[in-house]
Formats: structure tokens, sequence, C-alpha cells
């Protein structure tokens, strides 16, 4: 094959086309095998790619010995000799003996070298592929915290600035709540073989009355009633027991941080005493306008847990 010009016509594919067309089988052919060597794996690249086909193998007398790891195509009974020179892309019903693997894998290193193996094979799909629904699910947690986060530091800046000191306080707890989250559901994902990531966006600031208003009608309530109860039915349903508690304590300190906004619009125009300190528990998030009396009433950690706000 040496000095051999001859390209198959699949080769020409687009990146576009081998995208949407070829993924979806090399997926089913990829993850629906485990143990797979580097040679089977590129075999797997070069049937879904299409550059050879799966023909019935030959009875043994027929069969050549492999001299190249795993072979990508096998031998049309009866047909013993190969073709002439150039590389042929087998169709159904030609009878025409085998291609070597290593006629394939260069066609598929091409490929995979013009378009990138990210195309084919997407890092998300392949820890969800190890993890299931849940390890993304805890992505989606962890990229929330962590803009949770920076929302409600940032709201807080701007609740000093309008002379709130307390609902600053509040929302500086809330965040100090949050990180505790993003900790929790990162050492989850790291337990599950994946590094957690996030993408954190800038928050849109507006008035310390409307920012109360998102947080606990947009954020904390979509969390608490319909974001962490469908991760939790999901992680239950893949015996994930380390992502149902990450998930339910979260769930519990979202609540809680949903009853705090709305007391704190109830009252806002008396919240600009300075002074009010919250504590948040550094185990699970749990966050409380009052100093403890006793363990958390959501992870049962012992008092000494919390952590005084201001």
């Amino acid at each position: 094959m040496v000095g051999s010009t001859v390209t198959s016509p699949r080769l020409r594919l687009s990146s576009h086309a081998v995208f949407h067309s070829l993924r979806p089988r090399l997926f089913v052919a990829i993850f629906g095998r485990e143990g797979l060597s580097v040679s089977e794996f590129l075999d797997v690249l070069a049937e879904g790619l299409g550059l050879v086909s799966i023909q019935p193998q030959a009875p043994k007398q027929f069969r050549e010995s492999r001299a190249i790891g795993t072979s990508v195509a096998t031998r049309h009974y009866g047909v013993r000799r190969a073709l002439a020179r150039g590389f042929t892309t087998l169709r159904r019903n030609q009878k025409v003996k085998k291609t070597t693997s290593k006629v394939a894998y260069v066609g598929v290193l091409g490929v995979v070298t013009s378009i990138g193996l990210g195309a084919i094979i997407p890092a998300p799909l392949a820890q969800n592929a190890a993890g299931g629904k849940t390890l993304a699910n805890l992505q989606a947690a962890y990229d929330g915290e962590n803009n949770a986060h920076a929302r409600y530091l940032a709201f807080a800046q701007k609740a000093d600035a309008e002379g709130y000191a307390q609902v600053a306080s509040l929302f500086r707890a809330a965040a100090r709540a949050e990180q505790i989250h993003l900790t929790n559901h990162a050492a989850v994902i790291r337990q599950m073989g994946a590094e957690p990531h996030a993408i954190i966006e800038m928050p849109l600031v507006r008035s310390t009355k409307e920012n109360l208003e998102a947080s606990a009608n947009k954020g904390e309530a979509y969390e608490r009633d319909t974001m962490y109860p469908g991760f939790i039915k999901q992680a239950q349903a893949e015996d994930n027991g380390a992502a149902v508690q990450t998930f339910e304590l979260a769930r519990n300190a979202e609540a809680q941080h949903f009853r705090l906004f709305i007391e704190a619009l109830d009252n806002l125009e008396n919240m600009k005493t300075p002074g009010h300190t919250y504590y948040v528990c550094t185990v699970c998030g749990y966050t409380i306008a009052d100093p403890p009396s006793g363990d958390c009433v959501s992870c049962s950690s012992p008092r000494e847990k919390y952590e005084a706000v201001k």
C-alpha cells in the first residue's frame, strides 16, 4: 500500500456530515463495549466511519492469521486473494478480501485528525457513559451553585450601596452556603472519576428589592421545588447514595434561603440597621438568622460547625 493514492469516498465527508451522521453509531459502538484495546478502538471507529463493513467470517480453513491487531473487516467466504493495489471500501455483497487493519487505521486517524476526536466523542458524554445522568446533574448543580455564589456576593455589594446592611449580610451568608454546596457537589463528582467544571456568568444586578425577589422566586424556589427533587429521584434510581445526600442537603438549605429572602422582602425597610449576623452550617450550608441553640437541623452536625457571617 506504500505509495498508493487511492482514497475512499467516505474520507471526503465534511466534518459537519461526520458529526451529524456518523456520531450516533460511534457512540453505540464505543460506549456499548468495555475494555477496548487501542487497536480495537480504532477498529470500532473505522466501522462507524464506514471505512469498512463487517461481513460474516468465513470458516476456519479460509481464515488467515491476524498480522496486525484485531481485524477491522472479515473475509467473504471462499475469497482467498487480495485485490490488487489500492484501498477499496468494502460494500455489501462485494466478494473481496479484507484490507489490512493498518490501512483502515490510516483512514480513521486521518478523519480524526482533521475533525478532532472531540467532535465525535464529547467529554460530557464520555463522562455520562460512566456516571449516568446523575453525573451530568451534579455538574449542572455545581455550575448553578458557582453562579449563585457569585450572584449573591454582587447582590450584597448592591445592598450595602443602597443602605440595606442586614440584607447585605443575608446575601453574604447565602453566598457562603452556596460555596459549601458547590464544594460538596465537587467532592462527589471526583468520587465518580470526573472533574467539576462551571462557567461563571456576569451577574445581573438590579435594585435590592428586585434582587431579593429574583433570588427567592426564580432561584431558590426553582431549586427547592424542581431542580433538586428531580436530581434526587434520578440519583436514587441509579443507587448513588453520595449524590442523593449532597442534593438533599442543598435542597434543604435552598428552602431555608427562600424563607429568609421572603422575610427580608416583607421587612425591607426595617433591614437598614447594621449589625445583624447570620449563621451557616459549614457541613451542609443550612442558614439561620439566630445563634444556633443545638445541632444543625438539616445534617445534625454539632452547633460548633456553624459559622457566623455578617
